[in-house]
Formats: structure tokens, sequence, C-alpha cells
């Protein structure tokens, strides 16, 4: 199992092989999607989050 310190880069490395860029900060992983997001990009970017901590779920046992 993975130890949390390491769930947020783990994560991260996921969502960026997923096509979403973001950042880890410890176990905390940030996101700055532009003010002129469309609905359309909010819901891939959530559905490329959601994916990417199942990946991590599944790989680590984490849950």
């Amino acid at each position: 199992m993975a130890t949390p310190s390491r769930l947020g880069g783990l994560i991260n490395a996921a969502m960026q092989r997923n096509g979403l860029i973001s950042r880890n900060m410890a176990d905390a992983v940030v996101f700055c999607p532009p003010l002129i997001i469309t609905c359309e990009q909010a819901d891939y970017m959530f559905d490329i989050i959601a994916r990417s901590s199942r990946e991590v779920e599944t790989k680590t046992g984490a849950a």
C-alpha cells in the first residue's frame, strides 16, 4: 500500500499521463483551470481526475 506522502505524486503522475496538467504539494493536488473553461472541458477534466484516481487505487490498493 502506498504511503500517504506518495499518493499525491502518484495521482499527479497518472493525471499527466492521462492528459491533465497539474502539480502536487505533498498529498494535495493543485489545479489551475482557465477562467474561460467550458462545462464540457470541466467535465473532461473531472473524468481524467476520476480515472487517474481509480488507476492509482487499483495499483496501490489505497482507498
